[in-house]
């Protein structure tokens, strides 16, 4: 290893509906510019070192997640890994799928930060869990590269989770209650031991017979089936949902119909759309309907019309830990509030127009629908809204971006917690003097400029160094297996 390289160890641990799992890496970082006043540090290389065993995820009651028997599987894995909590430098704890709607959600990722180093923890909200699976699947490059539009669907155990990329860049995110363990079979008997509420209003819409405590019969179970992917259908061609239907959306709905270039799956289902088949007792060989929801997903309309691309990842399209992408820092330029740095694992909200709006009321409504993308709620603490910038810089444009973001922290945000604004060029200064203006000096918050972020990174802004004006800048992204 060079001069100009160091190692971080790097742990993953992801709470899913139906499957919890760490993952263990090395990660080689590098610094591209030695020398050089502006460091740029990279990840060039990534190991993983240790997997562990794929744990069903123990719920109690199909209401709370089982938070001891949560910790003892990390702190065994740790012991098989053969690695101590103070080894571990750098990770992230995911909780998704229909795990992050428990009611002690929050309780276990907090809990089980205690076994790691420096974590970003985070119960993932659906459209962000939309977002992470389109990354971790390869769609979100696919599109990049191809500058094409991509449709990732994400068929977990509880929910499918919808993303739509062009050309790289997120335009929808959405979560609809349709997944493999929605209805729980047991393997042996056929015996149905749980119908969840989502699958009750299929059921009970399209007058399927499926009941708790009887054998469950394929051709009942095929029907839900075909009528959750007729759902999902609809959903990614943009239809209108039924209000009979509505509380199968978690989110809203796809905004326009979009002509797709392709379409991908991940998750665990999807690995019977690519690689495995089922039959016979196989179809209920996990208890639960994800081999047969596989089938029906072959058949879709979605697969009809489109093209089918194989992803990189399908059940590994999770986290395996949070790495530090890049080290930036930001100065000269920048809007900083010293009292309130430093700031540490900051979420960041990118938001994105195909076309500067004309006026400031669009600027603040494409930032309350990037948070409400990302749900963060209004006690959720610090967060940081990265903005595009016109390719007009004139101060007519930077104001019309400062009433936009102050209209938004007046309506939509804590106003105790600060406000992080990022931005791509050099203009941090003058937007945060003329927010500070606008705000009459009321808003807390810091403006920071020349760095590049993606959906999904976590950043920590340290204090000033050498002068006043500027900070070191990390940005954490999600780095898949």
């Amino acid at each position: 290893m060079s001069s100009n390289e160091f190692k971080l160890i790097s742990a993953g641990i992801d709470i899913g509906t139906t499957t919890t799992q760490l993952i263990i890496s090395e990660l080689i970082l590098k610094n591209r510019l030695p020398g050089a006043r502006i460091p740029k540090i990279e990840i060039v290389k990534k190991t993983i070192l240790y997997k562990s065993e794929i744990y069903i995820t123990p719920i109690i009651d199909h209401q709370y997640v089982d938070a001891s028997a949560i910790r003892r599987i990390i702190k065994n894995e740790y012991i098989k890994a053969g690695f101590s909590l103070e080894e571990i430098d750098t990770g992230a704890i995911i909780v998704t799928g229909e795990t992050a709607k428990k009611e002690n959600a929050e309780k276990i990722i907090h809990e089980l930060a205690g076994y790691a180093g420096d974590f970003v923890v985070a119960v993932a909200g659906p459209e962000l869990e939309s977002i992470l699976a389109g990354k971790g699947s390869g769609a979100a490059e696919t599109s990049k590269k191809n500058s094409k539009t991509i449709i990732n669907l994400d068929i977990g155990g509880g929910t499918t989770n919808i993303s739509v990329f062009e050309k790289g860049q997120v335009v929808e995110a959405i979560c609809v209650n349709v997944g493999g363990r929605l209805i729980e079979i047991q393997p042996e008997s056929g015996l149905i031991t749980f119908i969840s509420k989502p699958a009750r209003v299929f059921i009970d819409n399209y007058g399927i017979n499926i009941k708790y405590g009887e054998k469950a019969d394929l051709k009942n179970i095929e029907m839900l089936c075909e009528k959750m992917v007729d759902f999902v259908d609809n959903i990614a061609e943009g239809n209108i949902v039924t209000s009979s239907m509505s509380e199968i959306l978690m989110t809203s709905p796809i905004k326009k119909r979009y002509n797709y270039d392709g379409v991908m799956f991940s998750g665990g289902v999807a690995e019977y759309i690519y690689f495995k088949e089922a039959s016979g007792t196989g179809n209920f060989l996990f208890g639960d309907m994800g081999p047969i929801l596989a089938k029906a997903f072959k058949k879709s309309r979605l697969v009809k019309n489109y093209n089918l691309i194989s992803p990189e990842q399908t059940i590994r399209a999770t986290v395996v830990g949070a790495g530090t992408q890049t080290v930036n820092l930001s100065g000269s330029t920048i809007f900083i509030k010293k009292s309130i740095l430093p700031l540490r694992n900051i979420p960041v909200a990118k938001v994105f127009w195909k076309d500067f709006p004309d006026d400031f009321k669009k600027i603040s409504d494409a930032i309350k629908d990037t948070i409400k993308r990302y749900r963060f709620s209004e006690n959720s603490g610090p967060i940081a809204i990265s903005l595009p910038c016109p390719e007009d810089l004139s101060f007519f444009n930077i104001e019309k971006m400062a009433k936009g973001v102050h209209s938004v922290w007046k309506s939509e945000m804590d106003n105790n917690s600060p406000l992080v604004i990022i931005l791509e060029k050099d203009i941090g200064k003058v937007m945060g003097q003329t927010l500070f203006a606008i705000s009459d000096g009321k808003m807390n918050f810091i403006s920071i400029d020349s760095v590049s972020l993606n959906d999904g990174d976590y950043i920590d802004i340290g204090k000033p160094i050498s002068t006043d004006d500027v900070v070191p800048v990390i940005i954490k992204t999600l780095v898949f297996s």
